[in-house]
């Protein structure tokens, strides 16, 4: 995902320091990017030269030669700028391929981000074009704060216009909203899931997670066939209960909107499986035996948690596969 910041966040930041777009640069380990068009680019660069200017007059009645140390044409503002947005990582992305008569167009016909009368609008268009231009390849965030592109989503015209785009455009009208509402949620699970992983945390309600975990297994074994776990296909089985918890391979968490989280899990154990098949005797005669697997299995595992961990709401086996060392069931030991 692409974070595109239009230039009415930034304000007076050309260092791009200010608190709230720092805590958004640093927690891109969620995996997006940020970044501005070049419209942004020559808008803020605009905004610090006269910035500037107006400190070179205050420079000068106190007697200090800003010569030194103020750019003197735009070129160099750009170039500060640029400077300062590489610091922080901040990309920018480069003008739109947009023909003229689509912004005529919809400069005559006042759609936003052009005003009713379509005498302004025209930078913000090219702001909204390149943001359709990444929807093309990925997911796209725009922080805006004026209503331009919507007061406070986007506009209805604006979000019928994603529509036809490969990936989602979503709309943010300031840092903080962002912070709240997308980065403080991933943060939340993505912690969660990191001392999950390291160990540092554990499901709390391990007695209630087994529970669960062997009412989902004796769900399977129901609708599973012999074959799934490499028994005879003229077998009758059942997988007995888990004692323990099985070990953890891999976890991903992601917080619902309620505030619980939704935690997909990779586990692995061994399942004591039962097994009943028929002993082929010869002369079409059958006798029942009976033996028991240690089979060890990976299991897909959904559930749905408090994000304390303190109780799991609901919790569902996606998968479950054997591995390569089970113990070998007895496929020649007869048929139906």
């Amino acid at each position: 995902m692409i974070v595109i910041l239009d230039t009415n966040v930034l304000h007076n930041d050309y260092l791009f320091k200010q608190a709230s777009l720092q805590a958004i640069i640093r927690e891109r380990i969620l995996g997006y990017r940020v970044a501005i068009s070049t419209v942004t680019l020559f808008e803020h660069a605009s905004h610090y030269r006269k910035d500037r200017k107006e400190a070179a007059s205050m420079l000068r009645r106190l007697g200090v030669d800003e010569r030194a140390v103020l750019p003197v044409d735009d070129n160099d503002a750009r170039a500060i700028i640029r400077k300062n947005l590489e610091a922080e990582g901040i990309e920018i992305l480069p003008l739109p391929a947009v023909a003229h008569e689509i912004l005529i167009d919809r400069a005559i016909r006042g759609q936003r981000p052009f005003t009713q009368d379509g005498k302004q609008g025209y930078r913000d268009a090219l702001i909204w074009e390149t943001v359709k231009a990444n929807a093309t390849s990925e997911d796209v965030t725009l922080i805006a704060q004026d209503n331009d592109f919507g007061k406070k989503d986007l506009s209805p015209e604006l979000r019928e216009e994603t529509n036809a785009l490969t990936h989602s455009v979503t709309r943010y009208k300031g840092y903080d909203q962002f912070l709240k509402e997308f980065v403080a949620p991933k943060l939340k699970a993505s912690k969660l899931e990191n001392e999950l992983k390291n160990g540092k945390r554990q499901l709390s309600t391990t007695a209630e997670f087994l529970r669960l975990l062997n009412s989902e297994l004796e769900l399977y074994s129901s609708g599973a066939s012999p074959k799934d776990l490499g028994l005879p296909n003229n077998a009758y089985f059942r997988i007995e209960p888990l004692n323990r918890p099985p070990e953890l391979v891999d976890v991903s968490a992601r917080l619902l909107g309620d505030g619980d989280v939704l935690l997909r899990l990779t586990l692995s154990t061994r399942v004591d499986v039962l097994a009943e098949y028929r002993v082929y005797m010869g002369e079409d005669y059958f006798e029942p035996d009976y033996e028991g697997y240690d089979i060890p299995v990976t299991l897909d595992v959904t559930a749905i948690t408090a994000s304390d961990l303190t109780s799991i709401n609901s919790l569902s086996i996606e998968r479950v596969e054997q591995n390569e060392d089970a113990d070998e069931p007895p496929h020649e030991h007869g048929r139906l």
